[in-house]
């Protein structure tokens, strides 16, 4: 087998386009404020010990491996917005390499018009998706999810080539790192399990002895994966199933399986014009499973290593995805940029076997077209709350010794975070999150800080979305707190 072009010839250019993604997850991650759920992250880190973070997540919905390596990493780094980001956005630039490799492993071994183009354009237009760089740049768990996913289906590729014992070892390693990273890993090993186990048959050249031997060593790195699960399987079924039963419930940045709706999610997933990249990819799926196809019976196709990882790297997406639409109609609510993100690496490697099949003048003018539609009219993503403005407002009248409580629903913690960053971690910051969030039966936020209301001679309300407890209380004569500023904003 054609080996790809010497390390040393393509070293440069490589780095190139890995310092370009490491680029544009750097721009503005400093001045980004933290999102909702990224609030959450930085309150279940801390403190920095495993049987709290463990305790945390356990009674939450996410599995622990990302949380846990932030937890120390924020230990050595601190928990500046950079510190904390930058384990997304080693995450986002790794999988850019993952991808080049993936692009070669599958489609560019059959390509017609030079493997190494293949890698990339698939490496290029990942390493400038704005939906990758946006979760890159995330402190969230998917951009190391989708890492997690390359690096399975990359192992998975060489697998179904040679299960050789260094294959199924990384490949086992990378199902157990992705399963411990996020929920959703069921449905990439689900693909996985109906490749491996229903389609591969095999490398023709040996007995069937050695087909069915090699079968069982993938059989034994799917079972070995599921006893290293254990203990995780056990807290997810016995403490956080009634809240995964739910999915993510119609959240911010959530959709529904309307076909307006879809649309928006795929030009997401897709970037640089929706048009533009899906009909490469139908041209790209097309040309390598169908039309330049010499064996024309499915039976041969099966036989064809290289065509079975194709097939494998195009359901990625086309078989994916429309579960999660129909499990959103039919089920729990599942579809967000968040949960389908991981995607994007199938997606780029079969756009840019589209590319390929392209003469060499469009290829270019189409690749620029994208890169311009991607980086100059990037879509957003998800909303964030202008966090700063009441940062801002905090910084300018606020005494040392005032108080700060928060009504602010599930924004409490990225409130919270904010104003320690800005005003240090003296400021005396109350999150009511804890006695009103929709988990747990609500009580009387008063009852629960009485006592520190009785020490404090200014407060400070932060409301945002949920009814004030607390302003009507404070309002009232006989509890000793006068009005002296009101700030409103939207």
């Amino acid at each position: 087998m054609k080996r790809f072009p010497r390390f040393d010839v393509y070293f440069f250019p490589l780095v190139v386009v890995l310092l370009v993604a490491t680029w544009f997850r750097l721009q503005g991650v400093t001045a980004l404020s933290v999102s909702t759920d990224e609030g959450w992250s930085t309150w279940a880190i801390q403190p920095p010990h495993f049987e709290q973070v463990i305790d945390k997540l356990a009674h939450d919905r996410h599995p622990p491996f990302y949380f846990l390596i932030l937890s120390y990493w924020s230990k050595l780094a601190g928990d500046s917005h950079l510190a904390l980001r930058l384990p997304s956005i080693l995450a986002g630039v790794l999988t850019t390499a993952i991808v080049f490799r993936m692009g070669d492993d599958t489609f560019g071994r059959t390509a017609k018009h030079g493997r190494e183009d293949v890698a990339w354009y698939g490496m290029l237009i990942w390493a400038v998706l704005p939906i990758a760089v946006y979760y890159s740049q995330e402190i969230r768990h998917y951009a190391w999810f989708t890492l997690w996913v390359s690096l399975s289906s990359l192992w998975f590729i060489r697998v179904l080539r040679k299960p050789t014992f260094s294959h199924l070892l990384g490949y086992t390693f990378t199902l157990i790192g992705m399963m411990y990273t996020l929920y959703f890993a069921v449905w990439v090993i689900g693909l996985q399990v109906g490749v491996g186990f229903l389609l591969w048959r095999g490398d023709a050249r040996v007995s069937w002895r050695v087909r069915w031997k090699d079968r069982l060593a993938v059989i034994g790195a799917w079972a070995v994966a599921g006893v290293a699960y254990l203990p995780w399987l056990y807290v997810m079924l016995s403490v956080q199933w009634q809240w995964l039963q739910s999915g993510i419930s119609y959240a911010p940045g959530t959709f529904h399986s309307t076909p307006a709706e879809i649309l928006q999610l795929m030009g997401q997933l897709f970037g640089g014009g929706l048009a533009l990249t899906v009909g490469l990819y139908v041209v790209g799926a097309w040309g390598s499973l169908v039309s330049d196809r010499t064996d024309n019976t499915l039976g041969l196709r099966l036989a064809n290593l290289a065509w079975l990882a194709e097939l494998y790297v195009v359901m990625g997406w086309l078989v994916l995805f429309p579960i999660l639409v129909l499990l959103n109609t039919y089920g729990t609510g599942v579809l967000a940029a968040r949960t389908t993100v991981f995607m994007t690496p199938f997606i780029a490697v079969v756009v840019c076997a589209g590319f390929v099949r392209l003469r060499q003048g469009a290829r270019w003018s189409l690749l620029i077209a994208y890169l311009v539609v991607s980086v100059g009219i990037p879509p957003l993503i998800q909303p964030r709350l202008a966090y700063e403005q009441t940062v801002e407002v905090l910084a300018t009248h606020i005494n040392p010794a005032d108080l700060v409580i928060l009504e602010t629903g599930w924004d409490d913690n990225a409130f919270a975070y904010e104003i320690r960053q800005r005003l240090g971690y003296d400021t005396s910051v109350i999150r009511t999150l804890p006695w009103v969030n929709d988990r747990v039966e609500p009580v009387l936020v008063v009852s629960q800080i009485g006592e520190a209301l009785q020490h404090a001679e200014r407060v400070w309300v932060v409301n945002w979305f949920q009814p004030s407890q607390l302003i009507p209380h404070l309002t009232h004569a006989e509890n000793g707190f006068v009005p002296i500023l009101t700030i409103l904003s939207k």
